[in-house]
């Protein structure tokens, strides 16, 4: 595999980057935190979307634009161009891969599959074989045998499956663990058995009871029918002689209401002819309703406009603030509002710069002629004083700054709140003026319609303003409207009643006819009962008797239904019982499966085991070969070779035939022995995965070496080329663009923003 080329858009510090990435060993270099790091995270996004970060902190800061990478790779002849993005609020991921013009994959989980098809490894797999990061290359040599024994397994792959053995076997203890506590707790079979053979005993004797039982009840029903069907021999005649009383009851009421009503009718045919004779010798005088009402209502409407005119109260007028005052006072305001902004704004930016200046000059107080240049690495020597100077310097103009535009700020803000709090009082002031000048007109316009409404009723009433109506003349007034309506209403009354009394006078006439045919009914009523002859004592005697005879009976069924009820709870304990030893086989079979369970998982265990142990003497010596092959080249063939223990990964340099601790040699020999180390896991893991991915990044993996040791491990990675298409060595020493025929350099250009570039070389 060679990267090809690497375009990043809105990807975390690199909005906008195109670059082209050349073949071979490839030195990328930059200041710390300029975004190497970003750089090579962003291929492993790409092709597997892992990140160090959740998607939603990948895209750039401020940016409202698609996140993307795209990545061009060769790989077995063959062009792959691989894109994914991240858009929208809801951060929405989408990827493709293409071969030429053709669409071989899309959608993230399709992306992923077929790029591990093609690559032969997933992501894990291929971040194990493809960086070797620094924190990796120390941790072969200074951590303790079991740490360093674990990462190297975890590198492998080999991890999981000790998880996989882990797991059975504690999975096997809990299933044994299940089968201790559960064996106290087994239902006994043949306890179980016994239990069902007494059960089935009870069932058979509630049977046998049951069965009697119905045999009474059988008994005591016919004897009731025999009572109930003389009850039925007298029941028609029974039911005659009731529906003759109800029929002569009924014709009694109906003679009752007869004469009720007849008495009723004569009663108000009296009452009419007298009251027609009092209102034949009363006045027939009365006053006109009508008109008296009109000059009531007249009378009314004078006095409610009168008691609303009199409320009525014009307000004095008042004269606000002119509107060229309050414009001015407006403008002033946001003169003052705008200077304060500014003037804030500038605050902020001199704030930001001030705590950049503590930083730098804090920086700065620590260091001596031999340390290195904060920004190149380089020794300060005699610059060191000078440094110091410039950063004080820039720390004091900072400081100076900061304080004029505070106090700059502090001046203009009194100026501003007596500009708003003017211009808020004359804005009342015009406010409070308009809604008087209003009020003004609304009540003079309402007094003039009310003078209106009382000259127009007095002009209808024919009477001058002197001559106002009182509330005694419309009392008086009233009362003559009331009694002539109940005059008018009496009359009216009478007259109807006169009217009706032909219609009273007919129905009279009715009534009586009607009380005449019910009176005869009465009479042949009576005389159809006395030819009945019921006797209602003897139909007493007979019902009492069935009454007992049905006693007999429900007691005697009521025994049936306890003797079948006894049966089936007898029945449910026998089928409780058979489910009991149902249940207690079911047991002993579920046991027998555990046990089972148990003892495979336990085989699982120690197979895995096995597994793991096969694994890791299988890839020990060849870590041994690979390692020591690969430490001759970087070192120069100036030892023997390297050791490399196949149980603790522990390393020993063979020099003249005898094998030395690593504490022996310097720090340089140390460091290449750990990439030899590191580079042998990568193809060892390539191998193991069946993918041939061709490139290696080494992550800061120089930093510790001398100048010697550095060109030495630098030439014999050139060495790897036939091992590597392209090798990326990263590190923040910039003389790497004078040692490696290919150089990327990474560069900061503003506030969290970065880009890179391809420079041209010294070699």
């Amino acid at each position: 595999m060679r990267i090809i080329s690497l375009q990043l858009r809105n990807y975390r510090v690199y909005q906008e980057l195109d670059l082209e990435l050349p073949g071979g060993v490839v030195g990328i270099y930059g200041a710390n935190g300029s975004g190497k790091s970003t750089l090579l995270e962003s291929i492993t996004w790409v092709l597997f979307g892992k990140a160090r970060t959740q998607k939603q902190q990948l895209p750039a800061s401020g940016s409202t634009g698609e996140c993307s990478v795209t990545l061009v790779f060769e790989h077995e002849g063959h062009h792959y161009t691989v894109r994914r993005s991240i858009s929208g609020a809801a951060y929405q991921v989408k990827a493709r891969v293409t071969v030429g013009e053709q669409v071989a994959a899309d959608g993230p989980t399709d992306v992923d599959r077929y790029l591990q098809s093609v690559l032969g490894m997933d992501s894990t797999a291929f971040r194990a074989s493809v960086f070797a990061e620094q924190k990796q290359l120390a941790a072969f040599s200074d951590q303790a045998p079991d740490k360093r024994r674990q990462m190297v397994l975890q590198l492998l792959g080999i991890t999981p499956v000790e998880r996989a053995r882990d797991h059975a076997r504690l999975h096997a203890r809990e299933q044994q663990a299940q089968l201790d506590r559960a064996a106290p707790l087994l239902a006994s079979v043949a306890d179980a058995e016994a239990h069902v053979v007494q059960t089935l005993a009870a069932v058979a004797a509630a049977r046998d009871a049951e069965a009697a039982a119905a045999a009474t009840a059988a008994a005591a029903q016919a004897a009731f029918k025999q009572a109930h069907g003389a009850v039925e021999a007298l029941s028609d005649a029974r039911a005659a002689d009731a529906l003759i009383r109800e029929r002569g009851n009924a014709v009694r009421a109906r003679i009752d209401d007869l004469n009720a009503r007849l008495q009723r009718q004569q009663s108000q045919r009296d009452q009419a002819m007298e009251e027609h004779a009092e209102l034949l010798a009363q006045d027939a005088v009365t006053d006109d309703v009508d008109q008296l009402a009109t000059i009531i209502e007249l009378h009314r409407s004078v006095h409610t406009a009168q008691q609303r005119l009199s409320k009525l109260k014009v307000p004095t007028s008042a004269t606000g603030p002119t509107d060229e005052s309050i414009t001015n006072a407006r403008a002033e305001a946001e003169s003052l509002a705008e200077r304060q902004a500014n003037l804030r704004g500038q605050l902020v930016t001199a704030t930001e710069r001030l705590q950049v200046a503590q930083t730098n000059d804090a920086g700065t107080a620590h260091l001596d002629g031999a340390d290195g240049c904060p920004l190149c690495g380089q020794q300060l020597g005699e610059g060191v004083d000078q440094m110091r100077r410039h950063r004080r310097d820039e720390l004091s103009k900072a400081i100076s700054t900061a304080e004029s535009l505070q106090a700059s700020l502090a001046e203009v803000q009194p100026q501003l709140e007596h500009a708003r709090q003017q211009l808020k009082t004359l804005e009342a002031a015009a406010q409070q003026a308009s809604a008087a000048a209003a009020e003004h007109a609304r009540i003079s316009a309402e007094r003039a319609a009310q003078q209106q409404l009382i000259d127009d009723g007095l002009s209808q009433l024919g009477l001058t303003e002197s001559e106002m109506p009182d509330a005694a003349s419309t009392a008086t007034l009233q009362s003559r409207v009331s009694a002539a309506k109940v005059r008018q209403q009496a009359r009216a009354n009478a007259q109807a009643r006169l009217e009706r009394l032909p219609a009273i006078q007919g129905e009279i006439d009715e009534l009586a006819g009607q009380l005449q045919v019910a009176s005869a009914d009465r009479v042949a009523l009576l005389a159809e009962l006395k030819a009945l002859n019921f006797e209602p004592s003897l139909f007493s005697s007979l019902v009492a008797a069935g009454e007992r005879a049905e006693l007999t009976h429900d007691t005697a069924r009521a025994t049936a239904v306890a003797a079948g009820r006894a049966l089936a709870t007898e029945e449910a304990f026998a089928k409780a019982a058979q489910q009991t030893l149902d249940a207690a086989q079911t047991q002993h079979v579920a046991i027998a499966e555990q046990r089972a369970v148990a003892a495979i998982l336990m085989r699982t265990a120690s197979l895995l085991h096995d597994f793991r142990q096969y694994i890791v003497g299988l890839v020990g010596p060849q870590l041994q070969v690979q390692a020591s092959e690969l430490f001759n080249q970087l070192t120069g063939h100036e030892y023997d070779g390297l050791e490399v223990d196949p149980e603790t990964y522990e390393m020993r340099v063979i020099d003249h035939g005898t094998a030395h601790p690593m504490a022996r040699f310097s720090g340089s020999e140390i460091d290449l022995a750990n990439l030899a180390l590191r580079v042998a896991i990568s193809e060892q893991v390539r191998f193991q995965a069946g993918g041939q991915v061709g490139l290696l990044v080494l992550d800061e993996a120089l930093s510790s070496l001398d100048a010697d040791r550095k060109d030495r491990t630098l030439a014999a990675l050139a060495q790897l080329g036939g091992r590597f298409q392209q090798i990326l060595v990263v590190t923040h020493a910039p003389e790497v663009k004078e040692q490696l025929p290919q150089a990327i350099e990474v560069l900061r250009i503003g506030l969290r923003q970065s880009t890179a570039r391809v420079v041209e070389t010294g070699v």
